[in-house]
């Protein structure tokens, strides 16, 4: 790896692989960088900081397609929401077209019910729709997927991988 020797007075453990084989080299790489001083400049400080709460503007999920309504899964890794292509390509942690689907309902369900009205932050929206899949089941947002059999719970972060990779998404 390049430039990890940047790295040697702050690392705990240095391990270098040799011939297949891992040796603990961290004394050297102490003595190394007692040596060589680096030019490197300390960022943050003790933490990350405030998380910022975003709030998505009700005028960001827009699922017309003309005059229809489109909210649908085509295939495991897009969604077609009114005139955008949702890509979830890489949201690795999505196995079936099934989840796709629901998401695409949940979207949808989301913009009908006028729930980003309320100026919920992401969050919220999600912790909204866990407490909608715990109590009603697959079936709550079900839309154009009709039969239960043709949907997948998918996890809050897939919900909110396809959220954010919306194009229209707004936040206030």
């Amino acid at each position: 790896m390049g430039g990890s020797g940047d790295y040697f007075d702050v690392a705990d453990l240095v391990i270098k692989m040799e011939h297949f084989r891992p040796i603990n080299v961290t004394t050297e790489a102490k003595r190394i960088s007692k040596q060589i001083k680096g030019n490197r400049h300390h960022e943050g400080g003790a933490s990350f900081g405030e998380i910022s709460h975003r709030v998505p503007k009700p005028i960001s999920l827009n699922s017309r397609n003309g005059k229809k309504v489109q909210a649908s899964a085509r295939g495991l890794t897009k969604i077609q929401y009114g005139v955008e292509i949702i890509d979830l390509q890489y949201v690795e942690q999505l196995v079936e077209e099934s989840q796709t689907r629901m998401i695409a309902d949940v979207l949808y369900y989301l913009e009908r019910n006028g729930i980003m009205k309320h100026k919920k932050t992401i969050n919220e929206l999600l912790e909204l729709v866990e407490k909608q899949l715990e109590e009603k089941g697959i079936s709550f947002a079900s839309t154009f997927y009709g039969h239960p059999g043709e949907v997948a719970r998918p996890r809050r972060f897939e919900i909110a991988a396809a959220l954010n990779r919306l194009r229209s998404l707004k936040i206030q």
